[in-house]
């Protein structure tokens, strides 16, 4: 897919400059491959996009239209996405599109470490689907879902210990595509923290690199990493106290609409990069 976007854009910037009478079409793909674009006709044409820089823009879709991102997705997380869940759940009652119908599954204190496991821990918090404690990969094999939006490591003290963290996400990733090989898997950053949590020390610079780490290893392990921590940060690199419930880690009210409002640029940039059409536009 890739390649055939980097081939996409490649034949769009030379458009821009009248260069394209000299683009070796066969040049640019690899022989043999079967790669479609993603959105493209009957007749193998490409939707209609805009070069921005390097990165090619289609129209923006709706607010509603990018809820269909999330149909048939998982979030997975601890208490950081307890109070994202309850959120979402209650204003589902004005806005019922709301990450369309995801689900959510989170327990406080479920670690990075217990998720990338195939057993029940005997030690710490586990997951409960249909009643009875399970792991995340045993449950996903159930649940199938189409996405899956994990947001782990707070309760590891994944900032201290990142090679354990590489380590943990990418036995975590083999085990969901184990039971569910169709589902798409995405790590979400880790959010900030405010000033008041770094009072003894600066987990700022540490949760930073985990999610330094985080991105680096999306490149070769099967997940896509997504961002939502930078613009949840106040000019100093903080979650800002007003945006946090216990003035420590966990994003409140006023923070979660710009959580939300990061996903779905995120699902935006996808259907830019033709990975993915809304119901209806297909």
């Amino acid at each position: 897919m890739m390649k055939r976007l980097a081939a996409l854009l490649t034949a769009l910037l030379l458009m821009c400059t009248g260069c394209l009478a000299e683009y070796d079409e066969e040049e640019a793909y690899a022989p043999g491959l079967e790669e479609t674009f993603a959105g493209a006709d009957a007749e193998g044409e490409v939707p209609d996009v805009t070069v921005s820089g390097t990165v090619a823009v289609r129209e923006p879709l709706t607010r509603d239209q990018l809820m269909d991102f999330f149909t048939d997705s998982v979030f997975v997380g601890d208490s950081v996405s307890q109070r994202f869940r309850t959120y979402v759940k209650d204003n589902r009652k004005d806005e019922p599109n709301l990450l369309s119908n995801a689900k959510f599954l989170t327990v406080q204190s479920y670690t990075l470490f217990t998720a990338s496991k195939n057993y029940v821990s005997t030690k710490n918090a586990n997951l409960t689907y249909g009643g009875k404690e399970m792991s995340l990969c045993r449950i996903m094999g159930q649940m199938k879902p189409r996405r899956l939006f994990i947001l782990l490591g707070i309760n590891d003290f994944i900032g201290e210990k990142i090679d354990k963290g590489i380590e943990y996400v990418t036995r975590l990733v083999s085990l969901v595509k184990k039971y569910s090989p169709d589902t798409i898997i995405y790590f979400q950053s880790l959010t900030p923290v405010t000033r008041n949590f770094c009072r003894k020390k600066d987990y700022r610079t540490l949760w930073d690199n985990y999610n330094a780490a985080l991105r680096d290893l999306s490149e070769t392990v099967d997940f896509t990493y997504v961002e939502i921590a930078e613009r949840l940060k106040d000019d100093e690199g903080y979650l800002p106290d007003d945006w946090s419930t216990d003035r420590e880690y966990h994003v409140n009210s006023k923070g979660i609409p710009v959580w939300i409002d990061e996903l779905l640029d995120f699902a935006q940039e996808q259907y830019d990069l033709g990975l993915w059409e809304p119901e209806g536009t297909k």
